[in-house]
């Protein structure tokens, strides 16, 4: 009994530590705040960028980086790091260790053999490099006789096609005039006997379509006005007001904690047309607050170019950002503001699929 006790202790005591640093992992991802670098270079034919997110004094840290030329595909490379190591070089280098180790032990064995039995290893080497010359010879004559294999079949494909080419462009030249007649008299046919079957379909059916678009007219504006009240009644309710404030409010909060804390750029602008740069010149100075001092605009008005630097750092915490998000699912109004709109759009689906399949029926 004794023994059982002392087993479930040290069992609870495991899985107390357990807890606890899975506890304490959690506590670091809430509290400790994510750091995150955005830079990027933009120059005539080549566009640069990198991203770097970093968590706990570099502990983690991943990097993207991209690059792209003028003429060539974008590359786009991911680094992880743990502790400033990366995982692809860890990984690298192991399997670089494994295959020095084979070929140490490797070299072992045939010293080995060389002070053991001396002519058993000079033979061992000839058989060796025969084979090794071997398998290069054979190498070469399959690759020659595949190079071979390639331009015969690619010399038969072409003397197949010139062949087809030749037989297809001259039946060709023998249909083409019947083919042009045939098909301007079955369109002419085709032509009048639909036109008179068109004709009598909308006489036949004009009092109908005048009566259907009147009380498609009169439905849509009874739809506009019971949408308009719906909507009406929506901002008019309390709760809601309660719920948009709320969210306008947690919004800005979460909006601060994630904001770059530092932004830094140039940015060398200009189009063909100088009044188009000096539109937008214009339309950019009304921001001058947001962004005046820590990027600078150099506009051109010679031609058309884009190029520049950008550069932009901040922080986020999780904890933060999800104590503001699970207030905002806490949050009674909110809930009710989101089902209330969820039952609005239903309900404007709904119309639409009936007014489709209304549609639909007058068209079948």
């Amino acid at each position: 009994m004794g023994i059982v006790l002392s087993v479930l202790t040290i069992i609870g005591k495991v899985l107390l530590v357990l807890l606890g640093i899975l506890l304490a992992l959690i506590l670091l991802l809430l509290l400790v705040p994510f750091r995150y670098e955005i830079a990027g270079e933009s120059t005539s034919g080549e566009t640069h960028g990198e991203a770097r997110v970093t968590w706990l004094l570099h502990f983690l840290s991943l990097s993207i980086l991209f690059s792209k030329k003028k003429g060539e595909e974008k590359s786009v490379a991911k680094v992880f790091r743990v502790c400033g190591i990366s995982l692809r070089e860890l990984r690298q280098k192991k399997a670089e260790h494994k295959k020095a180790k084979r070929r140490k032990e490797k070299k072992k064995k045939l010293e080995k053999l060389r002070d053991r039995d001396p002519e058993e290893f000079e033979k061992l080497r000839r058989e060796a490099k025969l084979r090794k010359e071997e398998r290069a010879a054979e190498r070469l004559r399959l690759e020659a006789e595949e190079k071979a294999r390639e331009e015969e079949e690619k010399r038969a494909l072409a003397e197949a096609r010139s062949r087809k080419e030749k037989l297809v462009i001259h039946t060709r030249r023998q249909l083409r005039l019947f083919e042009r007649l045939l098909r301007a008299l079955v369109s002419l046919i085709h032509r009048a006997f639909w036109t008179a079957i068109d004709g009598i379909r909308f006489l036949s059916f004009l009092p109908l379509r005048i009566t259907q678009a009147i009380g498609k007219i009169v439905s849509k504006i009874a739809g506009v006005c019971d949408t308009i009240a719906k909507w009406k009644y929506f901002i008019d309710d309390p709760r809601v007001r309660h719920a948009l404030s709320l969210l306008w409010k947690r919004g800005r909060k979460i909006l601060k904690a994630v904001r770059p804390r530092r932004v830094e750029g140039r940015v060398h602008f200009g189009f063909e047309d100088p009044s188009v740069t000096g539109e937008l010149l214009a339309l950019l100075s009304a921001f001058y607050p947001l962004y005046g001092g820590r990027i600078v605009l150099e506009p051109d008005f010679s031609g058309y170019v884009l190029e520049g630097t950008v550069f932009l750092s901040g922080r986020v915490c999780l904890g933060q950002v999800g104590w503001q998000v699970l207030m905002l699912l806490l949050s009674s109004d909110v809930r009710y503001t989101y089902r209330y709109v969820k039952e609005l759009r239903g309900s404007k689906e709904a119309d639409l699929s009936e007014e489709n399949e209304i549609d639909m029926k007058e068209a079948s």
